[in-house]
């Protein structure tokens, strides 16, 4: 319309001046205007000031009556009584809907000389197809962008999340008292002061673990320490008195002396055995004897033990169910094995009052390729405040010994790939559960 109007207005301004009333023969019109049909690709309307149609480029539809030669009298009230540049109006041929733009051309006094119209014959789905098309384009552009984004976006976020994701599995993978391994990471970025934190903080730990570790064994043999010392404390008394009461004797020429002497001598051997007692324990428990694995029957051990502890007051006192189990054989050492159940056996009757008969219940039994074996006395009970500590070394609940009994227990169940645990209740009794790795496999 722009172009069509600025190309118009000159030769009408100048046909106005020389010829002042429109006449209804303007040929003379119809020359350019088909003109500007050919460069433009769009017809043009030409009316006056009134309304009336002064020239087209397309006279067959106004001579057929398509048309009518009147201006569109909506686009003439807005043209005329509200003065606008430009309206563009929609106006119907039959069935066909077309758009039309309508715009005044003035004179050099601002006066209006005519009224320049261009109907756009193109059909509405073909308009609708363009700007789908155009809209189309710009979603796609959109979404290339937004795709690019989204890809870039992942990109980057990948390169920050990475590094965390490092730094997350070594610190759920940290444990104290292992190494553990540095993060190597070269760039110096947040990333990287995050990594030199790390590090730090791991190298700190275990020089924490170290010294606590350290800490720990000293404290330990610390203990250790004055327990051996309380308990060669307890039979050198004793052997000093009865020294002392031996040497008055002679010293005094006493017609007692050679049975001081033989009673003397009795009691510094029990103490000297006490002595001895104490130096074995202690040394196996310092550095087990290494373990001579063989295939055992732990039936045939259970059996040897029992008669050991079953004599005198404690003869009826333990009961053995093997639960239709012919043998129980196991890969372990078969003197600690012994051992085991000598401990266990002890320290069971050594837990029942001396006022109430002992009952020693032991059963084994075979279930998922385990062989499992319980011992449950009739004594006191373990205390609550003491059952944490039942397995660690130099504890222990009687009045005399060293307490590493149930820790040698432990460690020598434990190297046959057993375990052992307890169930206690106070005033009715403990019962001790173990498992062993049965060394034959069902039929």
């Amino acid at each position: 319309m722009q172009s069509v109007h600025n190309q118009l207005n000159n030769f009408l301004i100048f046909e106005k001046t020389t010829n002042p009333n429109w006449t209804e023969d303007n040929d003379d019109l119809v020359e350019p205007l088909m003109a500007l049909r050919s460069t433009f690709f769009t017809d043009i309307n030409l009316f006056d000031v009134h309304g009336e149609l002064i020239a087209t480029s397309l006279p067959d539809i106004f001579d057929k009556g398509l048309i009518s030669t009147q201006i569109n009298p909506d686009a003439f009230i807005k043209l005329t009584f509200s003065q606008k540049a430009s309206i563009i109006e929609k106006e119907d041929i039959g069935k066909l809907s077309y758009t039309s733009v309508y715009e005044p051309i003035v004179d050099g006094k601002n006066n209006v000389i005519a009224f320049l119209n261009l109907p756009y014959f193109t059909q509405q789905d073909d308009l609708r197809e363009e700007i789908s098309s155009v809209v189309l384009a710009v979603t796609n552009f959109y979404m290339v962008i937004i795709l690019l984004t989204v890809i870039i976006s992942i990109v980057v976020s990948n390169q920050i999340t990475q590094p965390l994701n490092m730094l997350q599995e070594k610190f759920r993978n940290i444990k104290l008292g292992e190494k553990n391994e540095p993060i190597r990471y070269n760039k110096n970025d947040e990333i990287g002061g995050l990594v030199k934190e790390y590090n730090r903080a791991i190298e700190e730990l275990a020089r924490s673990a170290s010294r606590l570790a350290r800490s720990e064994r000293e404290s330990a043999w610390r203990e250790m320490a004055k327990q051996i010392a309380h308990e060669i404390n307890n039979p050198l008394t004793p052997m000093k008195l009865s020294i002392q009461h031996l040497k008055r004797a002679w010293d005094n020429k006493s017609e007692r002396f050679d049975e001081y002497m033989e009673k003397i001598s009795h009691s510094l051997v029990e103490q000297i055995d006490a002595l001895s007692f104490i130096a074995t324990e202690f040394s196996n428990f310092a550095k087990m004897p290494v373990a001579q694995n063989q295939l055992i029957d732990l039936i045939t051990r259970i059996d040897d033990v029992v008669p050991l502890f079953a004599t005198g007051d404690n003869k009826r006192a333990f009961h053995t169910n093997y639960h239709g189990l012919q043998n129980a054989t196991i890969y372990a050492d078969r003197e600690q094995i012994s051992r085991v159940f000598i401990n266990l056996f002890k320290n069971a009757l050594q837990a029942i009052p001396k006022d109430r008969p002992a009952d020693i219940h032991v059963d084994v039994l075979k279930l998922n390729q385990m062989i499992w074996v319980r011992i449950k006395d009739n004594g006191m009970g373990i205390p609550e405040e003491m059952q944490e500590k039942i397995f660690r070394p130099n504890f222990t609940t009687k009045s005399s010994g060293m307490g590493v009994g149930l820790t040698i227990v432990r460690n020598i169940i434990e190297s046959a790939g057993g375990t052992i645990s307890f169930r206690t209740k106070q005033n009715e009794g403990t019962t001790f559960i173990i498992s062993f790795p049965s060394a034959e496999t069902d039929a």
